[in-house]
């Protein structure tokens, strides 16, 4: 399936799932194509309809004479959101795509968004990092087709095998060198990416590897709280132990300094693992627990339910929980 942009540039989609169900749309990274995203097609699409798109000059689309900016990078999903019709999507970003996925917030706003997931790259907090080794982008063919088949393995912990490896290869050397190097060097600010992360309304999932924790631990939480934290966020009903069951009213900025002093005391960082297993119907649930995990940017083990054949094999490797026999 294409869509055609605004510029004439003929954009390949990849199209799965039941067509009246939430959209989900995947934004791959630097001169990578859409069905590197085929395993996470696969499982959504048994729920939801996935669209990933392969960006300009980027496997299946148009190699176009022009257009490899953040500004038109971020119209050009701004079109394709446009053509899925009017309910909200939520959008995923990976690499050079959680940039392109930014541009378009910065542009659009989150109007039509249900919620951003941004996958491993920079979103312009600091501590910046440090810039990775990526394949030369002009020079011989031999030198850029060695260089780029060993960025292509080093994407991969485990091979997914020779003819997937050399299949992604031979695709990302179809992007133009010229394209490939106005892909990096969008020539914006770093704080160009925190302005669009910080405008967001929306629900915004950060997944980051080790390089960027730090930047995740530093990232803004609870957007949302800080401003306007005066306004009401939940109705809590009391257990009725010491008198009559009631509706107790928290503010935003209730949530936030409850979340804030338990994660100073009981020193959660970025590098603990916390197993969830409480239920989210409970405010130890849905606010202690999640909230200081959230503000330390941490790992969640979230359980559907307590079992204890579920809970012992979670606690591997874990340093936290949040549990209680049902």
């Amino acid at each position: 399936m294409f869509l055609t942009a605004t510029d004439g540039a003929r954009l390949h989609l990849i199209v799965a799932g039941p067509s009246g169900a939430q959209t989900l749309v995947f934004v791959p990274g630097w001169t990578m194509p859409a069905w590197i995203f085929q395993a996470q097609i696969q499982e959504f699409a048994r729920r939801y309809r996935v669209v990933a798109m392969d960006p300009r000059g980027q496997g299946d689309s148009d190699i176009h004479p022009s257009g490899y900016d953040h500004n038109r990078r971020g119209q050009d999903i701004a079109e394709l959101i446009a053509s899925l019709g009017p309910r909200p999507v939520l959008l995923a970003g990976w690499s050079l795509g959680v940039l392109d996925s930014l541009a378009y917030v910065h542009q659009y706003g989150d109007a039509r968004l249900a919620g951003l997931v941004l996958i491993d790259n920079s979103v312009g907090e600091d501590p910046p990092p440090v810039p990775s080794r990526l394949p030369a982008t002009r020079g011989p063919r031999v030198e850029r087709e060695v260089q780029m088949r060993r960025f292509v393995r080093g994407m991969f912990r485990s091979s997914p095998g020779e003819d997937y490896l050399e299949r992604l290869t031979e695709t990302a050397l179809r992007t133009p060198p010229e394209a490939s190097a106005q892909l990096l060097n969008y020539g914006v600010p770093r704080t160009y990416w925190r302005d669009a992360v910080l405008s967001m309304r929306k629900p915004i999932l950060y997944v980051v590897r080790p390089r960027l924790a730090a930047q995740a631990a530093n990232a803004v939480p609870f957007v949302g709280l800080i401003e306007g934290g005066d306004g009401p966020a939940a109705m809590l009903y009391t257990s009725g132990t010491t008198g009559k069951a009631k509706g107790a009213m928290l503010t935003t900025a209730n949530l936030l300094c409850n979340a804030r002093s338990l994660t100073d005391i009981w020193g959660f960082t970025s590098d603990d693992v916390l197993v969830h297993a409480l239920p989210i119907f409970h405010v130890h649930g849905l606010f202690i627990a999640l909230h200081c995990a959230l503000l330390s940017a941490c790992e969640v083990r979230f359980l559907p339910r307590f079992e204890s054949g579920l809970v012992r094999s979670a606690l591997r490797g874990a340093t936290r929980s949040a549990s209680r026999p049902a």
